[in-house]
């Protein structure tokens, strides 16, 4: 039989056996670590022939608005989040916009771990997050085309928000005015100033319009994690 490019197949010497491979993993039994146990390909150590131990976390919201609740993918109260790590000591964490960060030094054991985490809302946070926009609870102000003095401070609390929610693949910058020439330069000056504060330019697209002096920070484009 034909190799590639046209080579004779190699033939195996006579007597010698395929490598053993008794959990079919791919990791032959000389080299696997756990030969009855197939290695999960999870990302985490995948070539030592073994299945990593799975931290579970348990997450409630406490006394949270739903718009924040969704964001951490509230059903019924909470959350479970699955995540596979080699054992051995390591840190969990939360983040969310509008929460405290949660972190928990734990270690893991082989047979996993299951941890029930408790968010708690900023006191006076001003963006909660969901996804269909980012909620401000209070208006961008401006002076004119410009900026207000008041406003770097609540867009600095947005682009935090941004940056701690990648999901967040694109996000409208709607503006409206008096006059649409008006909202066109406020809409830009909010996102100057989101790009200056670190946020990626290809996240943010603006729309102004005449109507009702209003910003509104919509959400276009929810990358779920893979």
């Amino acid at each position: 039989m034909a190799g590639s490019a046209g080579r004779p197949a190699a033939a195996r010497a006579p007597g010698v056996r395929p490598a053993a491979d008794r959990d079919g993993d791919g990791v032959t039994d000389l080299h696997d670590a756990c030969p009855d146990d197939p290695e999960d390909l999870d990302g985490a150590a995948d070539f030592d022939g073994c299945p990593e131990p799975e931290v579970v976390l348990e997450i409630t919201v406490d006394e949270a608005p739903p718009v924040v609740r969704t964001m951490v993918g509230e059903q019924a109260g909470g959350a479970v989040l699955r995540v596979e790590r080699v054992p051995g000591p390591c840190t969990v964490g939360v983040d969310a916009p509008g929460f405290a960060p949660v972190r928990r030094e734990v270690a893991l054991g082989p047979g996993g771990l299951r941890l029930h985490l408790t968010l708690a809302p900023v006191p006076g946070a001003r963006v909660a997050v969901d996804r269909q926009q980012l909620a401000l609870a209070e208006p961008v102000r401006f002076d004119g085309a410009a900026l207000a003095p008041s406003a770097p401070a609540l867009l600095d609390e947005v682009a935090a928000a941004l940056e701690l929610e990648p999901r967040l693949a694109r996000i409208l910058v709607r503006v409206h005015a008096d006059d649409a020439a008006l909202a066109s330069a406020r809409a830009e000056a909010v996102r100057a100033y989101l790009v200056d504060a670190g946020v990626g330019e290809e996240r943010l697209l603006t729309e102004a319009g005449a109507g009702a002096p209003a910003v509104a920070l919509l959400v276009e484009t929810w990358d779920p994690p893979a």
